[in-house]
């Protein structure tokens, strides 16, 4: 039979209460937000960004976007579109 065994305690954690889909949707909106400044230039706008209607992601804003299974790949693609100038 194991035995068990206290080697420390354990880092903090974010509370329990948040639901798996809340921590992933935290996670894209963080890596999001490291790439939209780059992308466009400040944090502030990046801000405004994430929370405004975007005509490329058919009128829906980024961050309700990133909420959605498939809006992390959408949201990503069109800022590498941006970066890149292409367009279609």
């Amino acid at each position: 039979m194991n035995t068990a065994k206290i080697y420390g305690a354990a880092p903090l954690s974010r509370p329990a209460c948040w639901s798996s889909l809340h921590r992933c949707y935290e996670l894209r909106k963080e890596q999001i937000l490291i790439q939209v400044p780059h992308t466009l230039g400040n944090h502030q706008h990046a801000q405004s960004w994430l929370i405004s209607l975007v005509r490329a992601l058919n009128r829906d804003s980024p961050c309700r976007l990133l909420t959605k299974s498939n809006g992390y790949a959408e949201v990503l693609a069109l800022l590498l579109r941006i970066e890149y100038g292409v367009y279609m």
